[in-house]
């Protein structure tokens, strides 16, 4: 009877740990890779043309190249049907002389806005080495003057080398934020920190765990259509 009851204890478990892996480990239920047919490979093409940009920093974000492009893959993709230079030129101004309450809005491929790097820099003082930041080259930006912070952010946020660079401070945040999560595979990882980056580095857990599996995310330019999980385009760019 022992025995019995041992293995359907054991039965049970393993039926649970395989629906788990299953919801988190895939969340998407389509071939993007059809679906967005042009956009998705101007996209891949882009990242794949800066692989350099990205291989310098995997040993300090402890994940590997794919796993870092397929964080911004989505954003990268939006890029090319968003992207209004007049506009983003007009926001720059703005931005210089008065900061992110009057202007903040996303810049580059990566599509990274300057509250969100002046949060990545504020979260490192207090998570990262000194050696960390010198390392990477924040140590300029974050010992100059508020006007000047925010002239070099601009700087920054338009080249690709440092979106890399701010992209490899954000994971090296979200690796202390979770140290002691324990995650079920490389791919649920990757679902929650493409969400933290879609949502905000601010957002709660709760929060996280409620993206991961919400379609919120807009490719189209204006915003109209059919809308998709951020999470399950990362996990599916990273799978292929």
């Amino acid at each position: 009877m022992f025995v019995k009851n041992l293995y359907k204890k054991l039965l049970a478990a393993s039926l649970i740990m395989i629906s788990l892996a299953a919801t988190t480990t895939q969340l998407f239920n389509e071939d993007f890779g059809v679906s967005f047919g042009t956009k998705y490979t101007k996209a891949q093409q882009y990242l794949n043309l800066h692989q350099d940009n990205f291989t310098p920093y995997t040993s300090l974000a402890g994940v590997n190249e794919k796993f870092m492009k397929a964080i911004v893959f989505p954003e990268v993709m939006r890029y090319n049907e968003v992207y209004d230079g007049i506009q983003t030129e007009s926001l720059k101004v703005l931005y210089k002389e008065w900061g992110t309450d009057y202007a903040n809005f996303s810049i580059g491929h990566f599509q990274m806005k300057p509250s969100f790097a002046l949060q990545v820099e504020k979260q490192m003082t207090d998570l990262l080495t000194p050696g960390q930041i010198r390392d990477m080259g924040f140590d300029k930006i974050l010992s100059a003057p508020e006007t000047t912070q925010r002239s070099l952010r601009l700087q920054y946020l338009d080249n690709t080398a440092w979106q890399a660079k701010y992209l490899t401070a954000f994971i090296m945040i979200c690796n202390a934020r979770f140290e002691h999560k324990i995650w079920a595979s490389d791919q649920e990882k990757l679902a929650w920190y493409a969400s933290l980056y879609n949502r905000g580095i601010n957002c709660s857990d709760a929060s996280i765990k409620r993206s991961v599996q919400q379609a919120s995310f807009y490719l189209e330019k204006g915003m109209p259509g059919k809308k998709y999980c951020y999470a399950a385009i990362a996990q599916y760019f990273y799978m292929h």
